[in-house]
């Protein structure tokens, strides 16, 4: 029989063996690929776990040029973006609903751990600004700081937890339960979500949510939507990252989000801001020599057609092809001689705009 003292050594010892366990095949397999890109199973870019998995892309993965951006840039197919665009080799790392540090943080995370990358393609989603200018999407302490910066002694974080384990395990039975062509094993199509969304473009569905989102923004704080707040997290997260890597060239484009997204913030008094906001970013990139601005929000014959959206600024995959055809042949650009007359005509667009109430929005 054991004497407490043996059994006190045995529980210690059998501790230390199941946790080295855990550290050891959690390091292994690497399902985040925070030490290296997997060699031994495919890869699952589900857009759920980019803000985990960009941290590893961007430290490990061979590549020159990057997609970054929200969930509007999601749906870019990277050969496409290769083929229009004139990029090589070329991953996306946008995350749905990435507030302005988070992206600033994947950006830098990219810059300082590779040094040949050339290009940037980013989507400007201006509510990516709003609040304070470390917020992070889901609250404070959401955003996994420790997969992205250079200490060691946080990595405990992701070798000891058992989210990681469940993912490792996931990563290792992913290709048996999952289709083989399943878009999200191809990095041409990482992280897009247009194939779960076909059915979702429908007008009476727009135009629920737009229902829904004059509710939600009436109950905001809408001087986290003001132009003060707005400019301070543009400055403070990406105006000098850009201004400080003139070799690095930024192609930058204000998504086409349907004019009823706009037609939102008018009504709550957060339009003129937003307006106020794009007109000093334009001014402040338009005069540095690595940066292209793009202005697809003045696309009209895009933004007032509904039948476009799933949501008020969800856009279909249709769109995010066009707009790189529209890049290529140089149509869209926003100049600092252009600027004015752009804002005014944007503004000119969302403020007439008018649309089919007699839609029945009850129906799906």
């Amino acid at each position: 029989m054991m004497t407490y003292q043996e059994w006190i050594k045995a529980v210690f010892i059998s501790f230390f063996i199941a946790s080295a366990s855990l550290v050891g095949f959690n390091y292994c397999v690497d399902p985040m690929q925070q030490y290296r890109i997997s060699s031994f199973y495919p890869i699952y870019f589900e857009p759920t776990m980019a803000r985990y998995l960009n941290a590893g892309l961007a430290k490990n993965y061979n590549y020159n040029s990057i997609v970054l951006g929200t969930s509007h840039t999601a749906n870019f197919i990277i050969s496409e973006v290769k083929s229009n665009l004139d990029f090589n080799q070329t991953i996306k790392l946008c995350i749905n609903g990435g507030s302005a540090k988070e992206q600033s943080i994947i950006l830098q995370t990219a810059i300082e751990n590779n040094k040949n990358l050339e290009r940037v393609l980013w989507g400007v989603d201006i509510l990516s600004f709003w609040g304070q200018p470390k917020r992070e999407k889901r609250g404070k302490g959401s955003f996994p700081m420790y997969l992205y910066d250079k200490e060691i002694f946080n990595d405990y974080k992701y070798l000891y937890s058992a989210d990681t384990f469940m993912h490792s395990l996931e990563a290792l039975f992913y290709p048996i339960i999952k289709p083989k062509n399943d878009p999200w094993f191809n990095l041409n199509y990482m992280y897009q979500w247009q194939h779960k969304c076909r059915k979702q473009f429908v007008i009476n569905r727009v135009l629920r949510i737009y229902k829904m989102e004059e509710g939600e923004y009436s109950n905001r704080d809408k001087k986290q939507y003001s132009f003060a707040y707005l400019k301070k997290s543009f400055d403070e997260n990406f105006l000098d990252t850009i201004k400080n890597n003139p070799h690095i060239h930024f192609k930058i484009f204000f998504p086409p989000y349907s004019l009823l997204h706009f037609k939102v913030l008018e009504e709550n008094k957060i339009f003129d801001d937003v307006i106020d906001f794009k007109k000093y970013l334009l001014k402040q990139l338009s005069v540095l020599p690595n940066v292209t601005l793009y202005d697809f929000q003045i696309a009209n014959h895009i933004t007032s057609n509904l039948h476009n959206y799933k949501d008020t600024a969800h856009y279909h995959q249709k769109i995010s092809s066009w707009m790189l055809e529209e890049m290529s042949q140089g149509r869209y650009i926003v100049s600092n001689k252009n600027i004015d007359e752009n804002i005014k005509m944007f503004k000119k667009q969302v403020t007439s705009y008018t649309f089919d109430t007699k839609i029945d929005t009850a129906k799906k």
